[in-house]
């Protein structure tokens, strides 16, 4: 057995970028519940944490690298069974508040009616909050600092979006913001009696420690397009109620999807945001008319077989928009009267801005037809012709692209469309 020389710690926080939806495997609330720790408080498990950080790394540094430091569970009579080197534990809510709602999802057919049996609800941790985890190591060699395992972990992790939980195709999961902290003792020049007063729990054991900072490496290439949009109406991304309020006359029958959050000031303020799940059902019923094959890259569920999706759609926060209840009724079209019981009230949002970021997966191959079509979808979304929620026969849900992977964009669909495959590297 060899001697430990160094005894190694990280101590990594990151912020919820978008909900996260990770569950328990029951359904006592909904169909899938958020998992809880003893005291009821939302965490994500140890054992999630290594896995997406090894998938992450196993991606960018190879699997040789994975499997010495992630170890390798998998016998295959050529590779020898080896144990992780990295300890991980669970990572923690750190803020103050933290809000779980729950979400509806329903697969909609051609002409936007749900199809049957496709209903499905989920608890979710609503974002901006900041998790802590941390990761511990034994070393019983003398390791460069340029060869150091935790820094390269630490360069992957601020490098590539990182993603926990279910749906992270589709907005959810999103993580980043990462501050990411080092603590080493070595006990060949006697910092023993320092690691045995050592509480990785305790901030003040940290206040020396090395900070590793992002380096100057793209991972991403050319697998992100980043548009931000301006509302240019109303948009009705719908959550139905039956909820009563004490000392409110009328809680509006439908509401724009929405998620608390803390505003600069500290206090609770709700944001109207655009789920990834609206945002790859509409582009990709779009992208179908140009590529019937759509389903190979976004992806399918079922019973009669699953695939994966390449694609990725973030969640869209809507900014400076401006909220508004409105009551609607049917009218009767022979005597112009209104329909008894057609009564209905709705909250929704007009104006503001918007960010959406599409990735495609890292290390997938994507054929160049599918980028193209992708390309025509969103010059349809910034011409009008695809409109985003409920409500779009009436004028809802029209953007316009004003930004492009943050240069400044101010011409038609067919300028959007050559900037985007230029932007892609892909020639017509």
């Amino acid at each position: 057995m060899k001697d430990m020389l160094k005894k190694q710690y990280l101590k990594i926080e990151f912020t919820l970028l978008s909900p996260l939806s990770i569950g328990n495997g029951k359904n006592e609330k909904t169909d899938q519940d958020i998992v809880l720790n003893s005291r009821g408080i939302p965490y994500i498990p140890g054992s999630a944490v290594a896995g997406v950080f090894r998938d992450a790394c196993k991606k960018v540094m190879g699997d040789e690298w994975t499997q010495r430091y992630f170890g390798n569970i998998r016998d295959n009579g050529n590779e020898a069974i080896t144990e992780s080197q990295f300890r991980v534990y669970d990572a923690y809510i750190q803020s103050e508040e933290y809000f779980v709602s729950r979400r509806d999802g329903v697969a909609l057919d051609d002409y936007k009616y749900g199809i049957p049996g496709a209903k499905f609800d989920r608890e979710i941790l609503e974002s901006g909050i900041i998790f802590r985890t941390f990761i511990e190591r034994d070393m019983d060699t003398n390791e460069s600092e340029e060869d150091d395992a935790f820094n390269k972990l630490a360069e992957v992790l601020h490098n590539i979006p990182i993603f926990f939980g279910s749906k992270i195709s589709r907005g959810y999961g999103r993580v980043g913001n990462f501050k990411i902290f080092k603590k080493e003792f070595s006990f060949n020049t006697n910092q023993g009696s320092s690691w045995l007063d050592f509480d990785m729990y305790k901030d003040n054991c940290w206040k020396r420690s090395l900070e590793i900072s992002k380096s100057d490496k793209d991972f991403l290439r050319n697998k992100k397009i980043t548009l931000e949009l301006a509302l240019q109406g109303g948009i009705s991304v719908r959550q139905y109620t039956t909820e009563i309020k004490e000392g409110v006359e009328q809680v509006p029958d439908m509401k724009q999807l929405i998620i608390r959050q803390k505003n600069e000031t500290g206090d609770i303020e709700e944001v109207p945001v655009i789920p990834g799940t609206t945002w790859a059902g509409a582009i990709g019923h779009r992208m179908k008319l140009f590529y019937p094959n759509v389903i190979k890259y976004f992806g399918k569920g079922g019973e009669d077989g699953k695939i994966r999706s390449k694609i990725f759609f973030s969640e869209s926060q809507l900014k400076n928009s401006v909220s508004k209840v409105i009551s609607r009724n049917a009218i009767d079209r022979f005597t112009g009267s209104t329909v008894d019981g057609a009564l209905f009230t709705e909250q929704i949002y007009y104006g503001g801005t918007t960010v959406l970021e599409i990735y495609f997966d890292l290390y997938k191959e994507i054929d160049l037809d599918f980028v193209k079509s992708l390309a025509v979808a969103l010059s349809d979304l910034h011409e009008g012709l695809l409109a985003i929620g409920g409500g779009t026969s009436i004028g809802r849900g029209i953007f316009k692209v004003i930004k492009v992977n943050g240069s400044e964009f101010f011409g038609n669909g067919s300028e959007l469309y050559k900037n985007i495959l230029a932007y892609c590297k892909v020639e017509e």
